[in-house]
């Protein structure tokens, strides 16, 4: 995967991936930097004890073939999380897979760090997870967001389902929407929004 971003131009491209199974050692987002779109098929992924799956840049679109039809198994130890979107990741889409942290580790399944401006996360589901199910944390900074939240599924986690963490730090313009978002059976509650 990393070769096929790797071989884009700098306008970026399209990616699809051959339905499978495969592993995963790194992170194969690491040093994006231009406007990607990787297309799933129906895939299972083994990503290896302590990969982050990380996105850093704008305009990136991955996009699964469903929930269940596209795995990532992570086998993640400790506090480290499975996916994770970091601050500033403008006109961005991820959807269309399962997250399944096998019960290994503390880390939570889908993480959003920060502001997340003009975003889509919808049809994910997060599974067995030994911490949070999904985690936005601090989404509300920054001015505006305007992300779209929906299908989310978070199911059998060690800890809370949905976590809206740190809200108190409300600034500027954020009309975030989440829609048909699910949490069932999660050992520290279902949706959870707390301050600062």
């Amino acid at each position: 995967i990393q070769s096929a971003i790797n071989a884009l131009p700098a306008t970026g491209g399209n990616i699809v991936i051959k339905e499978g199974t495969y592993s995963i050692t790194s992170n194969f987002m690491a040093g994006v930097t231009k406007p990607v779109t990787i297309l799933f098929g129906d895939t299972t992924f083994s990503v290896t004890a302590g990969v982050t799956i990380a996105v850093t840049s704008p305009k990136i679109k991955v996009i699964g073939a469903g929930i269940g039809r596209t795995i990532f198994l992570f086998s993640n130890t400790g506090a480290v999380d499975g996916w994770q979107v970091t601050s500033g990741q403008s006109d961005s889409c991820f959807g269309g897979f399962t997250v399944n942290m096998q019960n290994i580790g503390t880390g939570a399944g889908f993480k959003v760090l920060g502001s997340f401006v003009l975003g889509k996360i919808e049809d994910i589901e997060v599974i067995n997870s030994g911490g949070v199910g999904f985690h936005f944390l601090a989404i509300m900074n920054g001015a505006p967001t305007l992300c779209l939240f929906s299908g989310l599924l978070a199911l059998n986690n060690a800890g809370v389902g949905i976590l809206v963490d740190a809200v108190g730090s409300n600034t500027g313009v954020n009309r975030n929407t989440f829609l048909n978002c699910h949490s069932n059976v999660n050992g520290g509650g279902g949706v959870l929004s707390r301050a600062d």
